[in-house]
Protein backbone atom coordinates (compact mmCIF):
# COMPACT_ATOMS: atom_id res chain seq x y z
CA UNK A 1 0.00 0.00 0.00
CA UNK A 2 2.88 2.38 0.73
CA UNK A 3 4.20 1.77 -2.80
CA UNK A 4 0.77 2.55 -4.28
CA UNK A 5 0.48 5.76 -2.26
CA UNK A 6 3.96 6.92 -3.19
CA UNK A 7 3.09 6.20 -6.82
CA UNK A 8 0.10 8.56 -6.60
CA UNK A 9 2.23 11.32 -5.09
CA UNK A 10 4.91 10.84 -7.76
CA UNK A 11 2.35 10.88 -10.58
CA UNK A 12 0.82 14.10 -9.18
CA UNK A 13 4.22 15.82 -9.10
CA UNK A 14 5.04 14.78 -12.67
CA UNK A 15 1.64 15.77 -14.07
CA UNK A 16 1.91 19.08 -12.25
CA UNK A 17 5.05 19.84 -14.27
CA UNK A 18 3.51 18.65 -17.54
CA UNK A 19 0.49 20.90 -17.09
CA UNK A 20 2.65 23.77 -15.77
CA UNK A 21 0.43 24.71 -12.85
CA UNK A 22 1.59 27.96 -11.24
CA UNK A 23 2.47 26.23 -7.96
CA UNK A 24 4.55 23.07 -7.99
CA UNK A 25 3.49 19.80 -6.37
CA UNK A 26 6.01 18.80 -3.65
CA UNK A 27 8.29 15.88 -4.51
CA UNK A 28 7.90 12.69 -2.48
CA UNK A 29 10.64 10.21 -1.67
CA UNK A 30 10.69 6.77 -0.11
CA UNK A 31 12.73 6.25 3.05
CA UNK A 32 13.46 3.51 5.53
CA UNK A 33 14.25 3.66 9.22
CA UNK A 34 14.11 1.52 12.31
CA UNK A 35 11.74 1.77 15.25
CA UNK A 36 12.48 -0.42 18.27
CA UNK A 37 14.95 -2.30 16.13
CA UNK A 38 12.38 -3.12 13.44
CA UNK A 39 12.65 -1.82 9.84
CA UNK A 40 9.93 0.63 8.81
CA UNK A 41 9.29 1.78 5.25
CA UNK A 42 7.65 5.13 4.50
CA UNK A 43 7.78 8.27 2.39
CA UNK A 44 8.30 11.97 2.94
CA UNK A 45 7.20 15.04 1.00
CA UNK A 46 9.72 17.85 0.54
CA UNK A 47 8.77 21.45 1.35
CA UNK A 48 5.11 20.55 1.81
CA UNK A 49 4.26 23.87 3.49
CA UNK A 50 1.71 24.65 6.18
CA UNK A 51 -2.00 23.74 5.84
CA UNK A 52 -4.17 26.78 5.14
CA UNK A 53 -6.74 25.86 7.79
CA UNK A 54 -5.64 28.41 10.35
CA UNK A 55 -4.84 31.03 7.73
CA UNK A 56 -8.43 30.99 6.48
CA UNK A 57 -9.84 31.02 10.01
CA UNK A 58 -7.66 33.99 10.96
CA UNK A 59 -8.70 35.87 7.83
CA UNK A 60 -12.41 35.33 8.55
CA UNK A 61 -12.01 36.43 12.19
CA UNK A 62 -10.09 39.55 11.13
CA UNK A 63 -12.77 40.50 8.61
CA UNK A 64 -15.96 39.40 10.39
CA UNK A 65 -15.04 39.05 14.07
CA UNK A 66 -15.93 35.38 14.56
CA UNK A 67 -16.17 31.96 12.92
CA UNK A 68 -19.83 31.45 13.79
CA UNK A 69 -20.99 31.87 10.20
CA UNK A 70 -17.84 30.90 8.33
CA UNK A 71 -19.95 29.13 5.72
CA UNK A 72 -21.37 32.54 4.75
CA UNK A 73 -18.33 34.68 5.47
CA UNK A 74 -15.57 32.72 3.70
CA UNK A 75 -17.35 32.90 0.31
CA UNK A 76 -17.76 36.65 0.84
CA UNK A 77 -14.10 37.01 1.84
CA UNK A 78 -12.92 35.25 -1.32
CA UNK A 79 -15.02 37.56 -3.47
CA UNK A 80 -13.20 40.45 -1.80
CA UNK A 81 -9.78 38.83 -2.28
CA UNK A 82 -9.59 37.65 -5.91
CA UNK A 83 -5.96 36.50 -5.72
CA UNK A 84 -6.70 34.14 -2.84
CA UNK A 85 -9.88 33.00 -4.60
CA UNK A 86 -7.98 32.22 -7.78
CA UNK A 87 -5.19 30.44 -5.91
CA UNK A 88 -7.68 28.20 -4.10
CA UNK A 89 -9.62 27.60 -7.31
CA UNK A 90 -6.41 26.53 -9.03
CA UNK A 91 -5.65 24.16 -6.16
CA UNK A 92 -9.10 22.60 -6.51
CA UNK A 93 -8.67 22.33 -10.29
CA UNK A 94 -5.40 20.45 -9.89
CA UNK A 95 -6.91 18.02 -7.41
CA UNK A 96 -9.85 17.40 -9.73
CA UNK A 97 -7.60 16.69 -12.71
CA UNK A 98 -6.01 13.95 -10.62
CA UNK A 99 -9.43 12.60 -9.64
CA UNK A 100 -9.17 13.56 -5.98
CA UNK A 101 -12.34 13.58 -3.87
CA UNK A 102 -10.87 14.94 -0.64
CA UNK A 103 -10.58 18.69 -1.16
CA UNK A 104 -10.01 20.19 2.28
CA UNK A 105 -7.88 22.77 4.06
CA UNK A 106 -5.46 20.17 5.43
CA UNK A 107 -4.55 19.05 1.91
CA UNK A 108 -3.89 22.57 0.63
CA UNK A 109 -0.86 24.40 2.00
CA UNK A 110 0.92 27.73 1.98
CA UNK A 111 4.51 27.04 0.95
CA UNK A 112 7.69 28.83 1.94
CA UNK A 113 7.53 30.47 -1.49
CA UNK A 114 4.23 32.12 -0.50
CA UNK A 115 2.22 30.09 -3.02
CA UNK A 116 -0.74 27.79 -2.44
CA UNK A 117 0.22 24.14 -3.01
CA UNK A 118 -1.50 20.77 -2.90
CA UNK A 119 -0.36 17.74 -0.92
CA UNK A 120 -1.76 14.30 -0.10
CA UNK A 121 -3.27 12.49 -3.08
CA UNK A 122 -4.34 9.46 -1.08
CA UNK A 123 -7.85 9.63 -2.57
CA UNK A 124 -6.72 10.57 -6.09
CA UNK A 125 -6.54 8.41 -9.22
CA UNK A 126 -9.43 6.26 -8.05
CA UNK A 127 -11.94 4.35 -10.14
CA UNK A 128 -14.42 7.25 -9.85
CA UNK A 129 -14.23 9.13 -13.18
CA UNK A 130 -16.58 11.98 -12.26
CA UNK A 131 -15.30 15.38 -11.19
CA UNK A 132 -16.56 16.24 -7.72
CA UNK A 133 -16.23 19.15 -5.31
CA UNK A 134 -16.23 16.90 -2.28
CA UNK A 135 -14.38 16.21 0.98
CA UNK A 136 -14.23 13.30 3.37
CA UNK A 137 -13.63 15.79 6.20
CA UNK A 138 -16.79 17.20 7.75
CA UNK A 139 -16.31 20.42 9.70
CA UNK A 140 -17.37 24.02 9.22
CA UNK A 141 -14.01 25.17 7.84
CA UNK A 142 -13.86 22.60 5.06
CA UNK A 143 -17.56 22.87 4.24
CA UNK A 144 -17.06 26.64 3.98
CA UNK A 145 -14.16 26.22 1.57
CA UNK A 146 -16.19 23.93 -0.70
CA UNK A 147 -19.14 26.30 -0.59
CA UNK A 148 -16.86 29.22 -1.47
CA UNK A 149 -15.37 27.35 -4.44
CA UNK A 150 -18.68 26.02 -5.78
CA UNK A 151 -19.03 26.87 -9.49
CA UNK A 152 -16.17 29.37 -9.38
CA UNK A 153 -14.76 30.34 -12.80
CA UNK A 154 -11.41 28.77 -13.61
CA UNK A 155 -8.77 31.49 -14.18
CA UNK A 156 -8.17 31.98 -17.90
CA UNK A 157 -4.47 31.07 -17.82
CA UNK A 158 -5.19 27.85 -15.95
CA UNK A 159 -7.99 26.96 -18.34
CA UNK A 160 -5.61 27.48 -21.27
CA UNK A 161 -3.06 25.15 -19.66
CA UNK A 162 -5.69 22.46 -19.20
CA UNK A 163 -6.74 22.80 -22.84
CA UNK A 164 -3.15 22.57 -24.04
CA UNK A 165 -2.51 19.50 -21.89
CA UNK A 166 -5.63 17.77 -23.20
CA UNK A 167 -4.72 18.64 -26.79
CA UNK A 168 -1.12 17.46 -26.40
CA UNK A 169 -2.19 14.07 -25.10
CA UNK A 170 -5.25 13.19 -27.13
CA UNK A 171 -3.64 10.45 -29.22
CA UNK A 172 -2.92 6.90 -28.04
CA UNK A 173 0.75 7.40 -28.87
CA UNK A 174 0.97 10.55 -26.73
CA UNK A 175 -0.87 8.84 -23.86
CA UNK A 176 1.51 5.89 -23.99
CA UNK A 177 4.51 8.22 -24.00
CA UNK A 178 3.28 10.17 -20.98
CA UNK A 179 2.53 6.96 -19.10
CA UNK A 180 6.13 5.85 -19.68
CA UNK A 181 7.56 9.24 -18.74
CA UNK A 182 5.61 9.38 -15.48
CA UNK A 183 5.85 5.68 -14.69
CA UNK A 184 2.07 5.65 -14.28
CA UNK A 185 -0.61 3.17 -15.31
CA UNK A 186 -1.98 4.14 -18.72
CA UNK A 187 -5.56 4.41 -17.46
CA UNK A 188 -4.43 6.94 -14.85
CA UNK A 189 -3.16 9.19 -17.63
CA UNK A 190 -6.23 8.68 -19.82
CA UNK A 191 -8.58 9.72 -17.01
CA UNK A 192 -6.45 12.73 -16.02
CA UNK A 193 -6.49 13.99 -19.61
CA UNK A 194 -10.25 13.48 -19.79
CA UNK A 195 -10.83 15.42 -16.58
CA UNK A 196 -8.53 18.23 -17.75
CA UNK A 197 -10.52 18.51 -20.98
CA UNK A 198 -13.82 18.49 -19.11
CA UNK A 199 -12.70 21.32 -16.83
CA UNK A 200 -11.27 23.31 -19.75
CA UNK A 201 -14.50 22.93 -21.71
CA UNK A 202 -16.74 23.91 -18.77
CA UNK A 203 -14.60 26.83 -17.61
CA UNK A 204 -15.69 26.56 -14.00
CA UNK A 205 -15.61 24.25 -11.01
CA UNK A 206 -18.59 21.97 -10.44
CA UNK A 207 -21.18 22.71 -7.79
CA UNK A 208 -20.33 21.56 -4.29
CA UNK A 209 -21.59 18.11 -3.30
CA UNK A 210 -25.11 18.94 -2.14
CA UNK A 211 -24.88 16.68 0.91
CA UNK A 212 -22.20 18.97 2.40
CA UNK A 213 -24.28 22.15 2.39
CA UNK A 214 -27.69 21.07 3.59
CA UNK A 215 -29.12 23.31 6.28
CA UNK A 216 -29.01 20.50 8.83
CA UNK A 217 -25.37 19.69 8.08
CA UNK A 218 -24.24 23.30 8.39
CA UNK A 219 -26.26 23.88 11.56
CA UNK A 220 -24.67 20.78 13.11
CA UNK A 221 -21.13 22.15 12.68
CA UNK A 222 -21.88 25.78 13.57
Amino acid sequence: RMTERLGKETTAAKLNRKISFDANYPESKAFSTQIDGKPVQGWIQDNAGKPITQELKDAVIKRFGSLDKMDEHLPQLLQEQPQLRNDLTNAAVERMVYGDRDINTSNITRGADGKIHNIDMGHAFSDEPAINLHSYRQNLTDISLLKALSEQPIPADTRAKLQAFADNYKSDEAIDRLARETGSPRERIVESVQRARQLADSGHLPAVDASHVTEDNIDFFR
